[in-house]
């Protein structure tokens, strides 16, 4: 597993159809790069649907190019952080991951208007290019980001105790950040105490590394997902951290239903996904 690498100062990947959600994921690409050093990368792709609109509105593939140095220039002075960019021709699904690997991103942040989907890009495509990205990917919709610096971990198996440990330790270092667990109350005493051990374990040895931590369950009485979305909104969270490995099936929990929906959450609090099996 290469998730020391994860969150090396690098690249950051913002692909854009320049609609209002797209802005916020680029500023929100741009407060992760200041905060991690690294710098961003918009990416525009040109597709089919793209030359219809460019013909309709008469208008050449230089207005691109003039909406994109608009982002180098709304934010060459508020923020020192380096903003590049970059037109690729191509299909959604398939370009945004091969952009990934072309210019070495190390990570990636997706505007979305949730399951209506962004102008070329529907929710459930949203979801098959997460799910393939080989880079933490943020999935942000309209809502500007809360700078709190708490990060909510939903822990939901006590598997990939190590990966994860390191994995939580490195977003907590790089952004500053609070980790706040979030554990479902199981009925089986016997899962139940499983989990919570598994949770204990990891808050105390995020203790002992200096990092600030702590841990809430949800409450029987709703859904885990639904306790979890009220969670992040009350605590003005930054982001919801999920890692995943496809492989394992939690009981009770189809997890590939789970996390679309959680990706589209109606709270539209940011949430960043890190492919287990990718690292």
């Amino acid at each position: 597993m290469k998730s020391n690498l994860l969150f090396r100062s690098g690249t950051i990947l913002v692909p854009t159809d320049f609609s209002p959600v797209c802005d916020n994921a680029v500023s929100f690409g741009v407060k992760l790069a200041s905060a991690s050093g690294s710098k961003v990368c918009i990416l525009h792709i040109i597709n089919n649907k793209t030359r219809r609109e460019l013909k309709k509105k008469d208008s050449g593939p230089g207005s691109i190019d003039n909406k994109l140095k608009a982002y180098q220039d709304l934010y060459k002075e508020s923020e020192n952080v380096q903003v590049d960019t970059i037109q690729r021709e191509g299909q959604i699904y398939t370009t945004i991951n091969e952009t990934v690997k072309e210019i070495g991103a190390n990570m990636m942040v997706l505007g979305t208007h949730g399951k209506k989907g962004w102008q070329y890009l529907l929710g459930s495509d949203i979801f098959k290019v997460v799910y393939e990205s080989s880079v933490p990917t943020v999935v942000v919709q309209n809502l500007p980001m809360n700078e709190t610096g708490k990060i909510v971990v939903p822990l939901i198996d006590d598997y990939d105790v190590d990966d994860k440990l390191q994995l939580i330790g490195q977003m907590a270092r790089t952004f500053d950040s609070q980790i706040l667990f979030f554990q479902p109350t199981e009925t089986d005493p016997e899962l139940n105490n499983r989990l919570s051990i598994f949770i204990n374990d990891m808050s105390v040895r995020l203790k002992s590394d200096q990092i600030s931590n702590s841990t809430s369950s949800a409450d029987l009485k709703t859904s885990y997902q639904i306790a979890l979305r009220s969670y992040a909104s009350l605590q003005k969270v930054s982001m919801i951290l999920i890692m995943v490995r496809h492989s394992l099936e939690t009981p009770a929990i189809n997890p590939a239903d789970w996390y679309e929906e959680l990706l589209f959450n109606p709270e539209q609090v940011p949430v960043m996904v890190i492919n287990l099996t990718k690292f």
